[in-house]
């Protein structure tokens, strides 16, 4: 068998990485809040429709 496929492969240290998950959350809130006021939208018309 090649050692190459045997041997793990390198992998980064990401210890030091991080992420400010306030930011993130906040700039996904608004497209959520739309995303689910469309799919309200559209399941009663459906509801309505039956």
């Amino acid at each position: 068998m090649f050692s190459s496929l045997c041997s793990r492969p390198h992998t980064k240290n990401w210890t030091e990485i991080s992420i400010d998950s306030d930011v993130d959350m906040y700039s996904m809130n608004k497209p959520l809040i739309q995303l689910e006021k469309s799919l309200d939208g559209s399941l009663n018309e459906k509801i309505g429709q039956t």
